[in-house]
């Protein structure tokens, strides 16, 4: 879940970013070309891909991180089955991620205990005080964690 949004504004990101704190439901309002629809699209390759550069609008996601049982209750959720002619490396389970405008879904195989043990050391380094430990958090397998949560209604993945 999305704890803050910080946003970039002005010439280079030289402006002092905005920071949003989104609830249940946030909706963006805005003339034509005002960048709605960016935001969205930079907030959907925030989760899929992590602090990459070349964002315009998005400068940093702060997340709540899930308990160990809230993760392990999301990713079984998305469990998906494995075909009998293949076979998954010791941890793993596969999981889907639906794509509602074909109906289908693409599939991702997560090493389970690293994602916890990945989880577990963020919150540990959020408990230490780390001011920046969400800058952090989006390399590597956390990026695929959310992407599966990540969906675009705009008939695109």
């Amino acid at each position: 879940m999305i704890k803050r949004l910080f946003f970039r504004f002005g010439p280079f990101g030289a402006g002092a970013p905005l920071t949003l704190q989104p609830s249940a439901m946030t909706v963006f309002v805005g003339p034509n070309n005002s960048g709605k629809s960016l935001v969205l699209r930079e907030l959907q390759q925030y989760a899929e891909q992590g602090r990459t550069t070349g964002r315009h609008i998005i400068e940093g996601v702060e997340v709540v991180l899930f308990s160990e049982a809230e993760t392990m209750s999301l990713v079984t959720g998305r469990k998906s089955r494995v075909p009998a002619n293949e076979t998954l490396s010791e941890g793993h389970i596969r999981v889907a991620r639906p794509i509602p405008s074909s109906g289908s879904a693409t599939h991702l195989d997560l090493n389970l205990d690293h994602l916890i043990q990945q989880f577990s050391s963020l919150r540990q380094q959020q408990a230490q005080g780390n001011q920046d430990w969400w800058k952090t958090c989006w390399n590597g397998i956390y990026s695929q964690f959310t992407s599966l949560f990540t969906v675009a209604l705009d008939g695109t993945q």
